[in-house]
C-alpha cells in the first residue's frame, strides 16, 4: 500500500545518506579515466569534462554527492590551471574555500571559521588535498601536500561530498578517493577479542561486540542481520550507578537501560537516542540509580546539545546495565560502575 512504499522509500533514502548499500552505490574510487566516473556526481551544475585521465571544469560549476554520511576520509588530488577564481571543497559539513588569485585558503565548519592561511597553490602542479576524521575524538584534519595538518571540530556532520568552483577558475581533477568507516568496523570479530569482553571485563556481549586488542576500547560494529551490537554491565546491589562513559564515531541509535538479562535474552525497556554521526564529538553516558529509590537516571551529553536527564523506572529483577547500539560505535574506555 502507499503507507508501505513510502516506508520504504525513507528508508532508503536514510540508508543512501549513510552510505549503507541501497542497490545504488556510487564509486568511491575515482581516477577518472572513464567518461562514466562522472555519474559518481549525481548532482551537476556547469560543464564538465572527462579527458585524458583527468575531470576538468569548463566553467563555473559544481559536482556534488549525498552519500557519504559514513566517509571517514576524502582525498582529492587537483591542479589549477591559472591563479584566478575559486575552488570550494565540501566534505560532509567541513568546508575549503581555496582562493586561487590570493594564493591562500580558509577552513570553516558550522558558526567556526578558521584564519586565512598562505599557501603556493602553484598552477599546474598537482596538489594533494587530504581530509580525515579521527575516530575517537571526531576532529577533522586537513592535510594539503606535506605541509603541517589543521584541526577544527565540525558541525552538523552531513552525508555531502561537493566541488564547486567560481571566479572563472580552471581545475583539473587527477583522482579522487572516499574511504568510509564501515570498510574498517565489517570485518570479522578478532579471535580471542570477544571472550576477552567477557573473562577479563566482566561484561555480557551481544551482536559482533569485540574489546580492541590494540586499545582500551570496545567495539560496536553493525551486525549483517540488523541486530544490535552491545555489552552489559552486571548490576550490583552495592553500587550506585555507572561512571560516566563515552561512544565515539557513532553512526545510528543507542539503546540503553537497566534489564534483566538471561544469555541473549534482554527483559526490560530500554531508552532510544540517536547517535549524531561520525565526525561529532562523543556522546558521553552517565547513570545513576542511589539506594532505596524505585527509579534511576541516565544523563546523556552531546555536542551542540543541552544534557538530556532520562528518568526510567527501576526494574525489580534488573541484573545488568544494557548499552547497544543498532549502527556501530566505539567506547573508548570500558564503562565501570560508581561505587558510594
Amino acid at each position: 500500500d502507499t503507507a508501505a512504499l513510502i516506508s520504504r522509500l525513507e528508508t532508503a533514502l536514510a540508508d543512501l545518506r549513510a552510505g549503507r548499500a541501497t542497490g545504488v552505490r556510487h564509486r568511491d574510487r575515482l581516477e577518472f579515466d572513464d567518461p562514466d566516473d562522472l555519474a559518481a556526481f549525481p548532482e551537476l551544475e556547469g560543464s564538465w569534462s572527462v579527458s585524458q585521465s583527468s575531470l576538468r571544469n569548463l566553467g563555473d560549476g559544481e559536482i556534488a554527492r549525498e552519500d557519504c554520511g559514513n566517509a571517514r576520509s576524502l582525498t582529492v588530488r587537483l591542479l589549477a590551471q591559472a591563479e584566478q577564481g575559486a575552488v570550494t571543497i565540501d566534505f560532509r559539513g567541513t568546508t575549503l574555500i581555496i582562493d586561487l588569485a590570493a594564493q591562500r585558503y580558509h577552513l570553516r565548519s558550522g558558526t567556526q571559521r578558521l584564519e586565512d592561511q598562505s599557501f603556493p597553490f602553484v598552477p599546474n602542479i598537482l596538489h594533494t588535498l587530504h581530509f580525515a576524521i579521527k575516530p575517537d575524538t571526531g576532529r577533522l584534519r586537513l592535510e594539503i601536500n606535506q605541509a603541517e595538518p589543521v584541526f577544527i571540530e565540525p558541525s552538523n556532520p552531513t552525508a555531502r561530498v561537493a566541488i564547486q568552483t567560481d571566479g572563472d577558475a580552471r581545475i583539473k581533477i587527477e583522482d579522487l578517493h572516499i574511504k568510509r568507516i564501515a570498510e574498517r568496523d565489517a570485518g570479522a570479530i578478532p579471535p580471542g577479542a570477544q571472550r576477552q569482553l567477557e573473562e577479563v571485563l566482566g561484561l555480557q556481549a551481544f551482536g559482533k561486540a569485540y574489546k580492541d586488542p590494540a586499545s582500551p576500547a570496545i567495539v560496536l560494529p553493525a551486525n549483517p542481520t540488523g541486530a544490535p551490537s552491545g555489552i552489559a554491565l552486571p548490576f550490583r546491589t552495592s553500587s550506585i550507578g555507572i561512571q560516566r562513559f563515552s561512544l565515539v564515531a557513532g553512526q545510528g541509535t543507542l539503546l540503553l537501560g537497566l534489564c534483566q538479562v538471561d544469555g541473549e535474552t534482554i527483559d526490560g525497556k530500554r531508552t532510544t537516542l540517536p547517535l549524531p554521526g561520525p565526525g561529532t564529538g562523543p556522546t558521553h553516558v552517565t547513570v545513576a540509580w542511589p539506594a532505596g529509590q524505585t527509579t534511576y537516571t541516565m544523563t546523556i551529553d552531546q555536542q551542540g546539545s543541552d544534557p538530556q536527564v532520562i528518568t526510567a523506572q527501576r526494574p525489580e529483577q534488573a541484573s545488568h546495565f544494557v548499552i547497544q547500539v543498532r549502527g556501530h560505535a566505539r567506547i573508548p574506555t570500558p564503562p565501570a560502575l560508581e561505587r558510594p
